[in-house]
């Protein structure tokens, strides 16, 4: 039994890793902020600040995990300087005075988008301000704890309940919001939820250290990703049913190919991380078919 930490553990993804450690009879802490937490059995949950830096540090230290999973970040339209840069700073210089584990998450958009399949080598150009945000808090953690890994991975979806992508998903199709539109020419390496949260789980008892992609193995575009959700939702829909958009037609720069390749991690791991199509829909034809 280890005592676990998961940050953001009111989150999509947080959520999920609570389950698996409690479920594998680990003594489980989890942090929340807005989102108040559902009691589990074996879950302790703490009240947490992340904009508060000496407090984290001090919670942390004083809890004293052998585990830490940092899922937590700023979202909407919150700043990201503190919470989503600066939070993971401070985590990982705690977890190293304590001799903890550290695995922070991370995104595919610290990448530019101008080139995909990136591997963990390949130089950080982010180009929104999440990224950069999300850059920087790789920085501090690798600044503070060398030994720490950094996971970087991409959209999440397919979990117990309906997620983020999902629910714009159903927004766009209902009509409840006309704006939404899905975008043709950018390309990611979408992750099931489960599959991601195996992943990390397993990776916790890895030597490897510093980025590490995990995330699916096969790009597909936002608007596949969309049409692929829709049909799991039991909608039979044509593709041109879904709402289409080019990034080109917003405002602001957008990375269009943050697709990661997964090979170091998938070399590690007995957890399969599988494609969007494999998972959503094994039996449509990719939208290049059509």
């Amino acid at each position: 039994m280890v005592r676990v930490l998961v940050t953001g553990g009111t989150g999509y993804l947080g959520r999920v890793l609570v389950r698996h450690y409690s479920e594998r009879g680990h003594e489980v802490h989890a942090t929340w902020h807005r989102r108040f937490p559902e009691p589990r059995d074996g879950v302790s949950w703490h009240s947490s600040d992340l904009a508060d830096l000496e407090a984290t540090r001090q919670f942390v230290e004083r809890l004293g995990p052998e585990l830490v999973v940092h899922t937590a970040y700023a979202t909407g339209d919150a700043p990201h300087d503190v919470v989503t840069a600066r939070a993971p700073g401070a985590i990982a210089a705690a977890s190293r005075s304590i001799g903890a584990r550290l695995i922070h998450l991370s995104t595919d958009v610290v990448f530019d988008g101008t080139t995909g399949g990136y591997r963990e080598g390949d130089p950080l150009r982010p180009v929104t301000a999440y990224g950069q945000a999300k850059a920087d808090a790789e920085a501090a953690v690798a600044a503070a704890d060398p030994g720490a890994l950094i996971v970087r991975t991409s959209l999440l979806y397919g979990g117990g309940e309906v997620g983020p992508q999902e629910q714009m998903v159903q927004r766009a199709l209902s009509g409840d919001d006309p704006r939404l539109a899905f975008f043709t020419d950018e390309l990611r390496s979408v992750v099931q939820l489960d599959d991601l949260a195996a992943a990390i789980v397993e990776l916790a008892s890895a030597s490897a250290s510093g980025p590490l992609h995990v995330a699916g193995p096969e790009p597909v575009t936002r608007h596949e990703f969309a049409w692929l959700l829709a049909r799991a939702q039991g909608l039979a829909i044509a593709p041109d049913q879904v709402p289409m958009a080019i990034s080109g037609d917003f405002a602001g720069i957008r990375p269009k190919n943050c697709t990661l390749d997964s090979t170091v991690a998938s070399q590690l791991l007995t957890t399969r991380l599988r494609g969007a199509r494999e998972v959503l829909a094994p039996d449509a034809p990719t939208l290049s078919d059509r």
